[in-house]
């Protein structure tokens, strides 16, 4: 329902177009006697529509029209009057009255026609509010737009471009609109650009186009342009409308995709790896050159790129790891999501028959409720980094048994003084409790009794690289002093970057206390740890490497300055070092496989030593790992001996390291 307020200074006339409006219940009718009433009402009160009459005390109706027209221009506004003179219905109409209705004649008839006038005023000036309203958003958002949007005839004359299209090309709307201006171009683009548009036909009249073009900066930039005919009724193109958008930096991005992408095949190629694709749905794999190289035969021996999945895995697969490709299947099946990722190492039958390590990597997907799926993945050959590793693992393991069990300690502080690593013995040396409470700490200070004396230390390592045996107290957690001798050095990254000092400290508070029996225990250990950890990481280190890192840890075995032997569960001597030969004077020949430590020992000692042995190989019970007895040499000798002894981890072989105290008072 509309409302409206009806103007006229007859009472009467008032209450009869009242009555009469708001008859067919479309209308509710407000009345007053004067213009001046009606405007405190339009302050006070929203209306749809306004009826005056032209001739009214104090203002007439044209003036009442021009005051609504000042503060409402959207209000319709309908002229009711007695009086048709011509020149007021020109003057009505030069102030945008909506309608003119001349009063007399059938009341009924008049007033159906006024309430239709009524009607259709506000319908229009709803309509005309609602277009322009359209209009703006339309134009708010052609012009807030990020794409270059523009529109020009068959002839290149532009007739509307956005915002974003002037500011790219760095020209206003007026230097653009009616001329040919066109960006700067190629011949060989402009010729493209052309026949693209001449294509565009009334059953296809969209088309997409990337080219380049010359900024007036003079940089060369890509862009995409969507552009679209309109055509007449006659089919003949009456404009181009054309959206585009700068795409300099995808195409910089595919650029670089390919370079990487060519990049991906020379590593791939290096690394020895091949990609294949795979279909639960049909059971075919499909491969690729690269990937029927690595299996030692081409697509045309093996019918092409398709190989149903239980030909490649009974041909290809070693027979004893062909269930890896079921494990495979079931683990995917049972997973929830969408997306799969898995790796699996098997062997691999070659065509020639030569066995090969690979991994497997998978990524599988499937969609919503389909329960196939398809995989894609990859394949590395790893045989000869597999041999190295394993070699490399053996060895290590064998070597860094020795170390983790030797009573020294080994340091690492980076370039600022804090230590960064350390082996287990510390915590025996230093009593604390855990590495964590050394880690980060400032080296010097929390564990030399003077912090000068590592400055000391470092003046010399940096005239002269390292020190060695350098004798130097430091303190324990609980504040007590010990007495080292340490060896360090500067340790450097790959680049050739000063990273910090490393090295060892030797606990010679015994022999400081008894001269004899701790001065010949001489720290001549040289920290292998980065060796270790370079060669554990070089997965394509060759065997002359290997054997140089074997012969590296046989040296620290060897030369490790205290007698050492490695034990076998059942007492047999399995190795010993130069040291030991000298103590015990039998040549290692003799010793090692061939003799048990229990013929060494007096027989007094004998029994109880055996039963720490047994102990030794129990996981329940804690041994006693540091001792005293008598060892009778080859020649009869009796010597008394300090034993340092543990389990080597993860195996039934004890390392022990033995001092000569005889005579020591």
């Amino acid at each position: 329902m509309f409302t409206v307020l009806y103007v006229d200074d007859e009472p009467t006339l008032l209450e009869i177009g009242k009555l009469f409006l708001e008859k067919p219940g479309s209308l509710c009718v407000e009345t007053t006697l004067t213009a001046k009433e009606a405007i405190e009402k339009l302050s006070e009160k929203s209306f749809d529509c306004i009826i005056s009459d032209y001739q009214m005390p104090e203002m007439d109706g044209i003036a009442l029209l021009k005051c609504v027209r000042a503060t409402y221009p959207e209000l319709p506004f309908i002229l009711f009057t007695g009086r048709g003179r011509e020149e007021i219905v020109i003057e009505a109409i030069n102030n945008d009255v909506d309608s003119y209705v001349q009063k007399g004649g059938d009341p009924t008839a008049q007033f159906a026609d006024l309430n239709h006038r009524i009607t259709n005023a506000i319908e229009r000036r709803k309509a005309v509010r609602a277009l322009r309203e359209s209009e703006d958003r339309y134009k708010a958002v052609v012009e807030s737009q990020t794409e270059l949007i523009t529109r020009f005839l068959p002839d290149g004359t532009h007739i509307f471009v956005n915002e974003a299209y002037c500011r790219y090309f760095q020209k206003t709307s007026k230097e653009i609109l009616g001329t040919r201006f066109h960006p700067v171009t190629t011949h060989e683009d402009e010729c493209v650009i052309r026949k693209h548009l001449a294509s565009l036909t009334p059953e296809h009249p969209e088309a997409v186009l990337e080219h380049a073009i010359t900024t007036p900066g003079g940089e060369i930039r890509w862009q995409q342009w969507s552009d679209r005919a309109i055509f007449g009724a006659s089919g003949r193109v009456r404009e181009f409308q054309s959206v585009g958008r700068d795409i300099t930096d995808r195409i910089h991005r595919e650029e670089e995709l390919r370079k990487s992408q060519f990049l991906l095949h020379e590593a791939m190629d290096l690394a020895r790896m091949a990609y294949w694709e795979y279909d639960q749905k049909t059971g075919l794999f499909t491969f690729n050159d690269r990937l029927y190289q690595l299996l030692g035969t081409t697509a045309e021996r093996e019918g092409g790129y398709l190989m149903p999945a239980d030909v490649y895995v009974c041909t290809f697969i070693h027979p004893d790891d062909q269930t890896v490709f079921s494990s495979i299947e079931e683990e995917i099946a049972k997973g929830s999501k969408p997306f799969t990722a898995l790796y699996r190492e098997h062997r691999l039958v070659r065509r020639d028959s030569e066995i090969r390590y690979i991994i497997v990597r998978i990524s599988a997907t499937r969609s919503n409720g389909d329960s196939f799926y398809q995989s894609h993945g990859s394949i590395q050959d790893i045989t000869d980094t597999k041999e190295v590793l394993e070699a490399m693992r053996e060895s290590e393991k064998k070597y860094r048994d020795i170390l983790e069990n030797i009573q020294d300690v080994y340091y690492r502080a980076d370039a600022t003084g804090k230590l960064i690593l350390a082996s287990p013995s510390a915590l025996r040396v230093f009593g604390y409790d855990s590495l964590d409470e050394l880690y980060g700490k400032d080296i010097a200070r929390t564990i030399y009794q003077d912090p000068r004396e590592r400055e000391k230390l470092l003046a010399e390592i940096n005239q002269n690289g390292m020190i060695v045996d350098r004798e130097v107290t430091l303190k324990k957690k609980d504040g007590s002093l010990v007495e080292v001798s340490t060896s360090s050095h500067k340790f450097y990254d790959a680049q050739g970057t000063f990273q910090g000092v490393e090295g060892t400290f030797r606990d010679i508070t015994p022999r400081k206390r008894s001269e004899t029996a701790l001065r010949s225990a001489v720290d001549r250990i040289t920290i292998a740890e980065e060796e270790l950890r370079q060669q554990y990481e070089e997965l394509k280190k060759t065997e002359a490497a290997l054997r140089v890192s074997e012969e590296t840890y046989r040296t620290i075995f060897e030369y490790t300055g205290s007698p050492t032997v490695l034990i076998e569960d059942d007492t047999s001597i399995f190795l010993a070092n130069a040291e030991f030969e000298r103590l015990c004077g039998y040549s290692r020949a003799e010793i090692e496989g061939k003799m048990k430590w229990t013929e060494m020992v007096v027989p007094e000692d004998l029994d109880w030593m055996l039963a720490q042995h047994r102990l030794r190989r129990l996981t329940n019970v804690k041994p006693m790992k540091h001792y005293t007895f008598r060892l009778r040499t080859r020649s009869g000798d009796i010597r008394n001996i300090a034993l340092t002894i543990d389990i080597i981890p993860g195996t039934k072989r004890s390392v022990a390291f033995l001092i000569d105290i005889t005579g020591v008072t």
